[in-house]
């Protein structure tokens, strides 16, 4: 079965079944993230992404967090790994996970000289300076 995830608030991601040829989509329940913190009505998921296989999919919320939920069980934290410094949000795909899920990569945003490499497995952090004013749209080469 395929689907399309989507951000659909702030702090919510759906997931809707692609039906035939991708005509029609249909919402499924069971497949709904709802991302909460203390930050109350201004708990917000700045980006996502899903390991190769789809059995995870790992957050960046609040600019300054990175979750690891399973598929299975969207609203079950399994890690959770806070950033050495908050980043900006951005429309720019600015968070990827290797092919193998074991690190990700996240650029700073506007007016951020760094980007982070994190070893998800460890929870360690690597903050790498850049020349640039801003970075944006990291990506591995697998």
């Amino acid at each position: 079965q395929k689907y399309v995830s989507v951000q659909t608030d702030k702090n919510k991601i759906e997931m809707f079944k692609v039906i035939g040829r991708g005509a029609q989509f249909i919402e499924d329940a069971k497949y709904k993230l709802t991302y909460t913190s203390n930050k109350g009505s201004k708990a917000m998921i700045n980006f996502c992404d899903f390991d190769a296989n789809f059995e995870h999919i790992f957050l960046v919320a609040d600019n300054c967090i990175i979750q690891k939920r399973p598929v299975c069980n969207l609203n079950t934290v399994v890690q959770s790994i806070q950033l050495q410094e908050n980043v900006k949000g951005s429309l720019f795909r600015n968070f990827r996970l290797s092919a193998d899920g074991k690190f990700c990569v996240l650029g700073g945003g506007f007016d951020k000289k760094y980007f982070f490499v994190i070893d998800i497995v460890n929870g360690k952090q690597t903050r790498l300076l850049s020349k640039l004013d801003s970075t944006y749209v990291p990506c591995f080469i697998n």
